[in-house]
């Protein structure tokens, strides 16, 4: 015989055996078919949500990861002493002064404020009118960050100061197929920007995001009060912009920062710090964990569902392996050696996983859509991804050895004598399965408790008293609105049936972001940051902001250039920092460039969320024109007040869309980032009871099985009922009960650490565990009681009869 024939017959014997432990593995699972069901439907499951949590974990990562030279790119944050918080933004000067005195930035590229406006495209048919986010950048902003451009000239893309960048789908939306270059968008406050180039759709995974961009210096002066103005280059005062610099190889940011602040002759205690641009998603401004640690708790919770599933397996594996003992010591005796066993074995697990995987593949396409929606996110499962198919294979391979080695190396080792004994189901494998019981309901446990404690942070949250009414008042933004218009709009407001009261400010649905460093310096000369807004003269009194020392404004006449004899009011944060202990109502501080007297102390209220603390604050009084209007509502009568709202604003703004919102209705947006945390906690945790239930259920009505015989003599002799279900209960109940006796003091140490990201928090009180042993109590009661009563009423007759 050749060597080529030799070669063929041992190919053809390797793939008759595969072929006849496939044989083997699919008949077997035929034969136990509810225990093959369960398995299957547990392994399925616990894939499908491993899956998807992956997914949901590359997306997070993938954040900013796109840019070729994002390692180099850093934020400059800007240290407030007065709060010990930093700012994501900083004084527009900063970004040329470093460069030019600090060794180590190559290039910086400045980010202007943020706009959200009704644009107009006039193709003199029609006008039309769409929402666009508008973002002033340097131009040096496509040489830093890489976002495609697909048409205009990547070297200067904004030629002239109204030189504009729009995205592919607002192109589409304005001018349909048309050519957008050279077209004209018009902003309600009359820019008129020309269309220069067009950039594919900034991805969903960046952290800068808009719609259109346009020049940086578009506005080349800002207005500083009493009718003076200044260059933007020259405001050092105001901190607005956001400033990136790409840093030259391998300088070490700390030391640049440390750079800048001593060529700035500031100290330590204000400073600036350089942030990855890679942690921005996942790291809060002072470096700390934010959403990595969702990054890690959901990425935990992925793997310990799986390991659920698996445990299922390998416990009613293990449990049914005296059933098996026989075949496998006939086998032994016939010749079959321990890795022959151990190749079958494994097959079937195996088999069972490919199935699961089918079946999980399934799941996973039916379930994409909720998913999405309810993690906001767009993800896309593509099965010929190479990532995609890196985390079938990993999570199958560890699948495999979890479910599938020691099951398969416990049942091949086993002596043949053995098989016609006990075989290989004695004591120390019933401890090991009781251990995987308890380890798989002590997670189930530890996730029912974590729902229901970020549930009711939730909820805290969102019945705080955040220090201003926030009931039955609507927020109108205002675009191209200005001067006379404004006022006379809310005059008439003001007498609108269904209307109570009128109102207008710079807060964004009473989020305010923008920050001054100019209001005041200490004995050190130093100029802690603000935040800063403008508000109208009777806006405390319509917010219910309670004024502790001092007064309120008064109106006394009209126009910015008045700004100084109104005054200023500053919060309680401020005032404990400007006085020092001593008070503030009199004292002189600076206010948009100009000189101004502290006529008021308002009580603190929280004006950003409640994951911070509340910062020095300082408002200015405006006649003139503020972007949001406030409408306070009469009782019972919402609907008519939005109708008075939305004719009048026709009126005025007839060509833009009315839009408004609800404060009560605002935390969704503030907080749906945590929202969407409790509802993934609260769907993570029903899976894994689910899973652990399905392992339970299998169990008990393999445990019933083998008691079948035992249940039957028991009813001969007079054993009740209600005696036999709580035979089958009482080793499962301990076994829960166990497992939340280590389930909880872990759960308390692990959300404890959670909560830590709260400035304002509930405390972790006994109830939440009370309530989740409870529920695992009943549920566990309801897996196995149904399948106890069911055995303890069978015909004691038929039960005697069983083999």
């Amino acid at each position: 015989m050749g060597e080529g024939s030799g070669e063929r017959l041992l190919n053809i014997c390797i793939m008759s055996n595969l072929f006849y432990q496939l044989k083997i593995a699919l008949r077997n699972l035929r034969r136990n078919g509810l225990y093959s069901v369960i398995n299957v439907s547990g392994l399925a499951v616990g894939l499908a949500v491993c899956i998807l949590i992956s997914l949901w974990v590359k997306d997070e990562l993938s954040y900013d990861r796109f840019h070729k030279d994002g390692d180099r790119i850093y934020r400059v944050l800007t240290l407030n002493k007065g709060s010990a918080d930093y700012w994501s933004t900083s004084p527009a000067p900063l970004a040329s002064f470093s460069q030019t005195n600090v060794t180590g930035i190559e290039a910086y590229c400045r980010i202007g404020i943020y706009y959200r406006y009704q644009c107009s495209y006039l193709d003199y048919e029609n006008t039309k009118f769409r929402d666009v986010a508008i973002l002033p950048v340097d131009t040096s902003f496509f040489d830093m960050f890489d976002f495609s451009l697909i048409k205009g000239n990547l070297r200067e893309p904004f030629p002239d100061d109204l030189s504009a960048i729009i995205s592919e789908s607002k192109a589409k939306a304005f001018f349909g197929d048309e050519d957008p270059i050279g077209k004209m968008l018009k902003t309600p406050n009359d820019f008129a920007f020309r269309i220069t180039g067009v950039m594919k759709d900034i991805p969903e995974n960046s952290s800068v995001r808009a719609d259109l961009l346009v020049r940086f210096d578009v506005q080349q002066r800002t207005f500083r009060g009493n009718g003076n103005w200044t260059l933007i280059e020259e405001d050092w005062g105001s901190s607005q912009y956001e400033t990136y610099f790409k840093l030259a190889g391998a300088d070490n940011p700390e030391t640049i920062a440390k750079a800048i602040a001593e060529k700035r002759n500031i100290s330590d205690r204000e400073g600036y710090r350089l942030q990855p641009l890679y942690e921005m998603h996942l790291y809060d401004l002072a470096g700390q964990p934010a959403g990595i640690k969702n990054v890690y708790i959901f990425s935990v919770i992925a793997v310990l569902i799986l390991v659920i599933a698996c445990v299922n397996h390998v416990n009613l594996v293990t449990a049914r392996a005296g059933r098996r003992s026989r075949e496998m010591g006939v086998r032994k005796i016939s010749g079959a050696g321990k890795s022959n066993l151990f190749g079958q074995l494994m097959s079937e697990t195996a088999v069972m996983l490919f199935t699961a995987a089918i079946a999980g593949t399934a799941l996973i396409y039916l379930l994409l859509p909720f998913y999405n929606d309810l993690a906001g996110k767009n993800m896309r499962f593509d099965l010929l991804d190479r990532s995609t198919v890196l985390i079938y294979l990993s999570s199958g391979a560890f699948a495999l050895l979890l479910a599938g080695l020691y099951p398969a190396f416990t049942m091949a080792s086993f002596r043949p004598i053995d098989a016609f004994g006990t075989g290989p189901g004695g004591k120390g494998k019933t401890f090991f399965r009781k251990i995987l019981v308890v380890s798989q309901f002590a997670f189930s446990a530890a996730l029912i408790v974590a729902t229901l404690v970020v549930a009711s942070q939730l909820q805290y949250m969102q019945n705080m008293n955040p220090g201003y009414d926030k009931e039955n008042i609507l927020t109108v933004e205002l675009p191209g609105v200005s001067g006379t218009h404004y006022r006379t709009m809310m005059e008439r407001l003001s007498s609108e049936p269904g209307v109570a009261a009128v109102s207008a400010s710079t807060f964004n649905r009473m989020i305010c972001d923008w920050s001054r460093g100019d209001v005041w310096k200490d004995k050190e000369n130093r100029s802690p940051s603000f935040a800063f807004g403008m508000a109208d003269p009777g806006f405390f009194s319509f917010m219910n902001i309670s004024i502790v020392e001092g007064r309120s404004f008064r109106e006394i006449g009209g126009g910015d250039e008045a700004m100084s004899q109104r005054g200023i009011l500053v919060n309680e944060m401020a005032a404990k920092l400007i006085g020092e202990g001593a008070s503030v109502v009199g004292m002189q501080v600076s206010f948009n460039g100009a000189n101004t007297e502290i006529v008021g102390v308002m009580k603190d209220f929280n004006f950003h969320n409640l994951h911070s603390e509340i910062v020095p604050l300082v408002i200015g009084c405006s006649m003139g024109w503020e972007p949001y209007l406030y409408v306070k509502t009469a009782p019972g009568k919402t609907k008519q007040a939005v109708a008075a709202v939305e004719k009048i604003w026709k009126e005025y703004n007839a060509d833009y869309e009315f839009n408004y919102g609800f404060l009560d209705d605002n935390f969704d947006r503030i907080y749906r980032a945590d929202i969407r945390t409790g509802k993934l906690f609260t769907c993570f945790a029903v899976i894994a009871i689910f899973i652990s239930c399905l392992g339970l259920f299998g169990l008990v009505t393999y445990t019933a099985e083998t008691k079948t015989k035992e249940i039957g003599i028991r009813k001969v002799l007079g054993a009740s009922v209600p005696g036999i279900v709580r035979m089958l209960l009482k080793e499962f109940a301990v076994l829960v009960g166990i497992a939340m006796l280590v389930a909880f003091p872990v759960a308390y140490w692990l959300l404890d650490s959670f909560l830590q990201d709260y400035a304002y928090r509930i405390s972790i009180g006994w109830r939440f565990f009370i309530a989740a042993g409870l529920l695992t109590i009943v549920l566990t009661l309801l897996t196995v009681g149904w399948q106890a009563l069911k055995a303890a009423t069978a015909n004691p007759v038929k039960s005697i009869k069983t083999e």
